[in-house]
């Protein structure tokens, strides 16, 4: 969970000022750069009782690595070059 702040200069910008695990609550924010977590997204299909629904939350690193753990099959993971063109490349790390 984000918490916003709106500054008055020449442009009104909205600017992240903090950033929450939205399930321990912590702050993950390091500065206005990075965050200390990650943040999800979860779009469900058409026919789920969530149609057509889209939810976005932070997680810290202790409270992802809880919920990765916690389910049945390990999710596909990539690392992400951010700076070369977001190239991805697939892996079997284990957690």
């Amino acid at each position: 969970m984000k918490k916003h702040i709106s500054k008055i200069e020449k442009v009104t910008r909205n600017e992240v000022v903090d950033c929450l695990c939205n399930k321990c609550g912590k702050s993950i924010f390091l500065n206005d750069s990075f965050i200390r977590g990650g943040e999800c997204v979860i779009r469900f299909n058409y026919g789920s009782v969530h149609d057509d629904e889209k939810h976005e939350f932070d997680l810290c690193d202790e409270c992802f690595d809880e919920f990765v753990k916690s389910l049945k099959h390990k999710p596909e993971m990539q690392y992400v070059d951010f700076f070369h063109c977001m190239h991805c490349t697939k892996i079997g790390k284990e957690l």
